[in-house]
């Protein structure tokens, strides 16, 4: 499971499938992680610093995909905040403020 996909393979590693990691999936593998005595919180501390890997912009909207699988939305007066499973985190009417802080994150 990486960036909120699971990966379906057989034994010799053969890809056979992928698709968007559900919260059964997630449990499972925090499951399997602490029978093996491995703490998930490390695992999820280890990885590397959070940025931005795509920018999209429209007219009236603008989508921040981050390196950890996360994204975050303004659309059509909107603002929404996505996990790496594509869940819905928040969901309210969008602020100036949000508009700034994702536009701050554009390229010069």
């Amino acid at each position: 499971m990486a960036r909120g996909m699971v990966t379906l393979s057989f034994r010799n590693g053969k890809v056979v499938g992928a698709r968007r990691a559900t919260g059964v999936d997630v449990a499972r593998f925090r499951l399997l992680l602490d029978r093996l005595g491995v703490n998930y919180a490390d695992i999820a501390r280890r990885d590397e610093a959070v940025r931005a890997t795509r920018i999209v912009v429209g007219k009236r909207n603008i989508k921040v995909e981050y390196s950890n699988g996360w994204s975050e939305e303004v659309r059509n007066g909107r603002y929404r905040l996505r996990d790496a499973f594509g869940r819905n985190v928040t969901e309210r009417p969008a602020t100036d403020a949000d508009q700034a802080r994702l536009r701050a994150l554009l390229p010069e």
